[in-house]
């Protein structure tokens, strides 16, 4: 009447078996037990791997925009000087050109005449001085008939 005991009577060194038949299955489902833990264990240690890994990833990242944005910054001030120095760069060359053209002016105007000899700068001293002497020796004679 108290279940399946009842009904069949267990033959000799049956109760021992099913002792050890249990007991095995225990030891089994511990195992197994045991190993579902170690592999949890590991999923765990494998999942904060990956959030500090992907934290490391995060931090670099955010120093590489850093850095670029720095880097950025960088190019955008060696454009703006590149293109201060090429317009000084320009007015330069202009102010060059201007003076050699008001130079070849100046030469052309200074020339000889056609046929005549280029003549130095002492002689222009020369015929400023004589002229000088010229105007002077005319005040001389000018100023008795006063």
């Amino acid at each position: 009447s108290s279940g399946i005991n009842a009904e069949w009577p267990l033959r000799p060194g049956e109760k021992e078996d099913n002792m050890v038949e249990h007991n095995i299955l225990k030891l089994e489902v511990k195992r197994l037990r045991d190993t579902l833990e170690g592999q949890a264990d590991g999923v765990l240690n494998i999942d904060k791997k990956r959030l500090q890994l992907k934290k490391a990833m995060d931090e670099r990242n955010v120093d590489i925009k850093i850095h670029t944005d720095m880097l950025q910054q960088q190019v955008k001030h060696a454009t703006t000087e590149k293109a201060k120095i090429s317009a000084e760069l320009h007015e330069r060359c202009s102010q060059i050109d201007k003076l050699q053209k008001r130079y070849e002016i100046l030469m052309t105007s200074m020339a000889p005449p056609e046929g005549e000899e280029e003549r130095s700068a002492a002689y222009y001293v020369i015929a400023a001085a004589q002229k000088k002497e010229k105007s002077t020796d005319c005040d001389s004679a000018l100023i008795p008939l006063l």
